[in-house]
């Protein structure tokens, strides 16, 4: 664009557009700005492919509902939408509200992307938004109850979550409504007993519906029934064997800790170990340090310190509370010294 050239609106929007496609958000205010120079009018679709762009360039997006007000362009529903899910994915939920409160009318798209927004830290303003849905006249759909789930649930409050998950019928829940549950099961601040019992309902319900668990979903089950019992972690990790779904590293570290505190310990974490090598997945930085802890509390030295020296090799990182206890061996055998630079 040159200053001799003086575009209409239509060619504008679709350059706009290009630059969009292109991945050139930050170009697209500069060809508005430059229309605003040149006299060119902003229609609606030039707004509506500005506030796409929003997502991208946030800073933009504090002016955009300024700029449509001057130039008496009433904003879309589509716009309100990206400027709430733009201010929420950028941690704003401030300025995701002060766009909600200049709304009109509502609808559920809208409602939840700012649900989405509150996400964890501000899960309580989640759940007054979405209990507030049948005044504005609007029906939750799966993804309210997605929404809202994933923010309780990531806040600790696993129990909620799975209150909120009841009142879903006549709604069916679908994959990511169950992962959402058992992410809450995985992070949740309540009693292991119950939050394992939680997570073998999300199984059962997985299998009602015919929903085959991803491994990211395995990983979390597990890790919040290991928690209770090391039996019930392995017995959901028994399970994804039998239906055909792989485990990563994730999940062996996630057993090898819970092993390490049972009885039949040493058993148990040779017999993961073992499971790891036959299915090829290769150790990493938390797996090594899970077993240089567990061999180091289990007293046996030798293999902490043959375990410890292959971590270095590997160029693995050991962490605050592996260098910690490596140190407060070495301090008690010093014949036997674990390096710890």
């Amino acid at each position: 664009i040159n200053a001799e050239y003086m575009g209409d609106q239509e060619g504008c929007d679709l350059l706009i557009s290009s630059l969009i496609t292109a991945g050139r958000h930050e170009d697209t205010f500069r060809v508005f700005d430059w229309m605003k120079a040149a006299g060119v009018r902003a229609g609606p679709k030039t707004f509506t492919q500005l506030a796409k762009a929003c997502l991208v360039v946030v800073s933009r997006a504090d002016t955009l509902l300024k700029e449509m007000a001057i130039a008496g362009v009433k904003p879309s529903q589509f716009v309100y939408g990206v400027l709430i899910k733009a201010f929420g994915e950028s941690k704003q939920l401030d300025k995701a509200l002060k766009v909600y409160e200049q709304m009109e009318t509502f609808d559920i798209d809208t409602l939840n992307q700012l649900i989405l927004a509150c996400g964890a830290r501000w899960s309580k303003r989640g759940q007054h938004l979405f209990r507030s849905m049948p005044g504005l006249g609007v029906t939750p759909d799966v993804r309210t109850y997605n929404a809202v789930i994933s923010g309780v649930g990531l806040d600790g409050r696993c129990s909620e979550a799975f209150e909120i998950y009841t009142q879903m019928e006549p709604i069916k829940p679908n994959m990511e409504t169950l992962r959402w549950l058992a992410r809450a099961c995985a992070v949740s601040a309540e009693s292991p007993s119950k939050t394992a019992d939680r997570a073998m309902i999300v199984l059962e319900h997985a299998k009602a519906f015919k929903l085959l668990p991803s491994t990211d979903m395995f990983h979390d089950l597990i890790k919040a029934a290991a928690r209770h019992r090391h039996e019930r972690g392995l017995s959901i990790y028994s399970l994804m064997l039998r239906i055909g779904v792989m485990p990563d590293v994730r999940i062996f570290g996630t057993l090898i800790r819970s092993c390490a505190a049972g009885r039949a310990r040493g058993r148990l974490v040779e017999a993961v170990l073992a499971q790891m090598r036959e299915i090829g997945v290769k150790p990493d930085d938390s797996v090594f340090n899970e077993l240089v802890r567990y061999y180091l509390r289990a007293g046996h030295i030798d293999k902490a310190r043959e375990t410890y020296r292959k971590m270095q090799k590997l160029q693995m990182k050991a962490d605050p509370s592996t260098l910690a206890m490596v140190s407060k061996f070495t301090s008690r055998i010093p014949s036997t010294p674990l390096h710890t630079s």
